[in-house]
């Protein structure tokens, strides 16, 4: 997506679907456990394919997710989760330890449909949160 020939870069609310409520507008993200602040470097959004996610929540727990799908039916079934305490959910077991648990979900990256390279995000962000915990 462009404007005026410029590559818009960041996450940016769709507007069309609920989701949006949750979702942080910007143009990086921070890692508050490892200090680090990231570029979006693609244009994203929660009608985007083939996204890379983050999570996180007002107790600085962070989880990265990855989806083929649209990004907003991910989000939706983490909300699903967490109603109906889906065990195996990663949001949902934040919920039990923090029931007044809020999250933002920012999209950091697109990553090519069919292709072989995974992404680092996930691996670099819960791998470092996790020795910060």
């Amino acid at each position: 997506m462009t404007l005026e020939g410029v590559p818009l870069q960041g996450c940016f609310p769709c507007g069309y679907c609920t989701n949006c409520k949750h979702m942080s507008k910007t143009k990086e993200f921070a890692s508050k456990n490892i200090g680090q602040v990231f570029s979006i470097k693609a244009f994203a959004n929660f009608q985007s394919e083939w996204g890379i996610y983050m999570a996180s929540c007002n107790y600085s727990a962070l989880y990265v997710g990855q989806t083929s799908r649209y990004v907003k039916f991910r989000i939706s079934e983490y909300f699903s989760d967490i109603r109906t305490g889906k065990l195996i959910s990663a949001l949902y077991k934040c919920t039990q330890k923090h029931p007044k648990a809020t999250f933002r979900f920012t999209v950091i990256d697109r990553i090519q449909r069919n292709s072989n390279n995974k992404s680092g995000w996930h691996q670099l962000l819960n791998n470092m949160e996790k020795k910060n915990e």
